[in-house]
């Protein structure tokens, strides 16, 4: 009977510790899945405001394009090649630039636009991972919320196939908050898990129960004979 309790004891710990692994694990596998590309603040000072251009998650990749849009009346961008005519923002460190071509760098301040697209060239690897593929600096001319969106990002593989990505604008300014690394995890699956976990413990429990109550012993009915009764399925004959 003790050896029997322990069994059923030891079963349900163990599938609680399945259940509790799998709810500590299920942020990390849901973060590994899916490519995006997003916008993040990295410096804010002497009103000046950098952001970057990040890709993560992202397997084989090679060549990038971006279409980036802002509010010309809150944010001016800031020239990062002064050496060269037109305005442009800075490549990213994820493409390494010497090893590829910069196909267009251009930005339109009357317009509130950016394109910027590099490719990788042989003999350089393809890169997997997360990192900056471009990064940007704006003067803030207006202290009030503005979101830079990002209208396009094409992702290219070494094998020029289109990789799928989530893009993630970004909201700054004012009393916003940078909503650019805001992933819309699933928490119902978090909740999931949970009620999971308590249902195989009330299944378990009702489990043991269930079997103390067949395990007991049951108490011998006894016998009319000798004590001058008779089983009730019996009527006296005369």
């Amino acid at each position: 009977m003790k050896s029997a309790n322990k069994f059923f004891s030891f079963k349900i710990a163990c599938l609680s510790l399945i259940l509790l692994a799998l709810l500590a694990l299920a942020p990390l596998a849901l973060a590994q899945n899916g490519t995006r590309v997003y916008l993040q603040p990295v410096e804010s000072a002497s009103g000046l405001l950098t952001v970057e251009v990040l890709t993560e998650n992202v397997t084989d990749l090679y060549g990038v394009e971006l279409h980036l849009k802002y509010d010309p009346a809150v944010l001016e961008i800031q020239d990062g090649k002064a050496d060269q005519e037109g305005v442009q923002i800075e490549p990213g460190a994820l493409l390494p630039v010497n090893q590829g071509f910069v196909v267009a760098n251009q930005a339109d301040q009357g317009q509130g636009t950016i394109l910027y697209a590099l490719t990788l060239l042989n003999p350089a690897p393809p890169v997997n991972g997360s990192g900056p593929v471009a990064r940007i600096t704006f003067k803030i001319l207006q202290d009030v919320p503005s979101t830079i969106s990002i209208e396009q990002a094409t992702l290219v593989s070494v094998n020029l196939q289109t990789i799928p990505v989530e893009m993630v604008p970004l909201t700054v300014g004012g009393s916003a908050s940078a909503g650019g690394q805001s992933s819309g995890f699933p928490w119902w699956i978090i909740g999931a898990v949970v009620l999971g976990l308590g249902v195989v413990v009330l299944g378990g429990l009702a489990a043991l129960v269930s079997f103390n109550k067949k395990a007991r012993p049951q108490t011998p009915e006894k016998s009319g004979r000798g004590s001058g009764s008779r089983p009730s399925a019996f009527k006296e004959m005369r």
